[in-house]
């Protein structure tokens, strides 16, 4: 009896993935596919790609609090806060395009200071916050400021080389997007257009991290799979 239960198991939990494939959205014609994210959640749950395929990220917050996205693999916890993805999905990725608002980090070249902060230097603090990367978000975590996001450059377009871990902090290591609805209207996006290489076949995350990982905890997060 407990053969037969067990193989129910297995067989219901490959049910279940067979179908969380086969119900996962895809990029339309053009390669477009909308990315949304949510107080706490991503939207699709789960994403499918394939390897060759040219893709066009299109990224929206229409939550009430700043998000980041962040895809990757082997979520890394460390004292007990969640801190982000061991493996980074964009590392090696050479021809990432960025275009829009957001606030991206962990291309190569950029630099933590003197970046062009995409449209916001002249802003009043009352409309960026006095430090926008230390304020708490309201409402929701009362653990302290988020760590690690200070000085965050703003959006850039143009084409990058092989990305690098080394432009962040360890606990952020890889491609980020920062979308901060204070000054970022939920209807402009930030779009990440990438051809995804033959090595990143197999399963990866998205997730947010923001608040010391509270964010993803609270299952901000969304499955990415790429096939062959």
């Amino acid at each position: 009896m407990r053969f037969l239960s067990l193989a129910a198991v297995v067989a219901a939990s490959l049910l279940l993935a067979a179908c969380s494939t086969l119900l996962a959205a895809e990029p339309g014609p053009e390669g477009e596919i909308q990315i949304v994210l949510e107080d706490y959640d991503i939207d699709p749950d789960v994403i499918r790609l394939k390897a060759g395929q040219r893709v066009r990220m299109v990224i929206v917050n229409r939550g009430t609090h700043l998000h980041e996205l962040m895809i990757g693999r082997e979520v890394e916890v460390h004292e007990g806060i969640t801190e982000g993805f061991a493996e980074d999905f964009f590392a090696g990725i050479q021809d990432i395009q960025v275009e829009g608002p957001g606030m991206v980090m962990g291309l190569p070249g950029m630099e933590m200071e003197g970046m062009d902060m995409g449209g916001m230097e002249g802003m009043e603090p009352s409309a960026m916050g006095e430090d926008m990367a230390m304020e708490e978000d309201p409402g929701h975590d009362e653990g302290g400021p988020d760590p690690g996001h200070d000085e965050a450059p703003g959006a850039m377009v143009g084409e990058f080389g092989p990305l690098t871990l080394a432009n962040l902090a360890d606990e952020h290591a890889g491609l980020m997007v920062m979308i901060d609805p204070r000054m970022v209207p939920p209807d402009q996006a930030t779009v990440l257009t990438f051809t995804v290489p033959e090595d990143k076949v197999g399963r990866w995350e998205l997730g947010c991290f923001q608040e010391r990982g509270q964010h993803y905890d609270d299952g901000m997060r969304a499955v990415l799979i790429v096939e062959p």
